[in-house]
């Protein structure tokens, strides 16, 4: 781990930790290792997040493994793989926010994903404003060569988009508001 930070350091001058599923499930270790880290946390649709995975697990894996989070005691091993992938989500998710709550609020951000994409260029001057507010110096944020990206609504497979929705609509009251 500290050769992986080492030589993320030396690549950008700064520390950075990346989006993996160990951080998203450590953020207030992190924070209290961290003393002046930030976090920006890019929020998604569940029903969006469940496909992604879908279609990632499909590209990287086979259609029925998972990522092999787990972060509650799901204890019915019978769940079909789309039930899987949404209770997992919902609960990483959960997981997050509730860390959170227990973190300085002037720490994080919350930036919508679709907002995100649609309007890159003001997003990023948020960010950098909250960066700025909390460690109190200017940054500078470099032109993006393509300052908009696309939400990536490339799921074109009817059937399993009906599938999750019906998923996310029967696991919803797990969801944290």
């Amino acid at each position: 781990m500290l050769d992986y930070f080492t030589k993320l350091y030396s690549a950008v001058g700064s520390t950075i930790i990346t989006k993996s599923g160990r951080n998203s499930l450590n953020i207030v270790q992190l924070s209290n290792i961290f003393e002046n880290c930030f976090f920006i946390v890019v929020d998604r649709k569940i029903n969006d997040v469940v496909l992604s995975t879908l279609k990632a697990n499909k590209v990287f894996r086979s259609n029925e493994k998972g990522w092999g989070l787990h972060v509650n005691n799901l204890t019915n091993n019978n769940l079909s793989h789309i039930d899987a992938t949404v209770n997992q989500c919902i609960n990483v998710r959960n997981k997050i926010y509730s860390q959170l709550n227990l973190i300085d609020k002037n720490k994080y951000i919350v930036i919508d994903y679709n907002s995100f994409c649609d309007s890159t260029s003001s997003q990023l001057e948020l960010i950098k404003r909250a960066i700025e507010d909390i460690h109190k110096e200017e940054y500078l944020i470099k032109e993006c060569i393509n300052p908009k990206f696309s939400a990536s609504q490339n799921m074109s497979d009817k059937k399993l988009i009906e599938a999750v929705q019906h998923t996310v609509q029967k696991f919803s009251y797990m969801i944290d508001e």
